[in-house]
């Protein structure tokens, strides 16, 4: 594929390239595998947001290692603490990334004025 979107490319570029591509591949796909965990702990075992990040990342962390230990399995395959590590990598900056945005949130909610609803602000003038 990449032969045909860049004819000019060396291989061994192209083999850097393709490398480069599998490994961010790699890192999204467990940042989303993640956070569908984390939506799935709150939802189903209604979990706090800590308790939830954490058995989040427990189960990717286990996957990424049940992964490579199956690709070491397989012939022509090889498996790698580094991919472990990348793979977990990626579910721990999604969590971190959803943390520090509801920090965010929750800061800004807590630093707006309290107003009053418009109901009570309303003076009745019908005397």
């Amino acid at each position: 594929m990449l032969r045909l979107l860049a004819p000019w490319m060396p291989v061994s570029g192209a083999q850097t390239v393709h490398a480069v591509l599998r490994k961010i591949s790699h890192l999204t796909e467990y940042a989303v595998l993640a956070l569908l965990w984390v939506r799935a702990f709150q939802s189903w075992r209604r979990l706090s947001l800590k308790m939830a990040f954490g058995a989040a990342l427990a189960v990717c962390l286990t996957c990424a290692v049940v992964d490579e230990a199956h690709q070491a399995r397989v012939p022509g395959r090889h498996g790698s603490v580094r991919d472990v590590a990348l793979d977990s990598l990626g579910a721990l900056a999604a969590l971190i990334v959803v943390r520090t945005r509801k920090h965010v949130m929750n800061d800004r909610v807590a630093s707006r004025p309290l107003r009053a609803p418009l109901d009570a602000a309303r003076v009745d003038h019908s005397g």
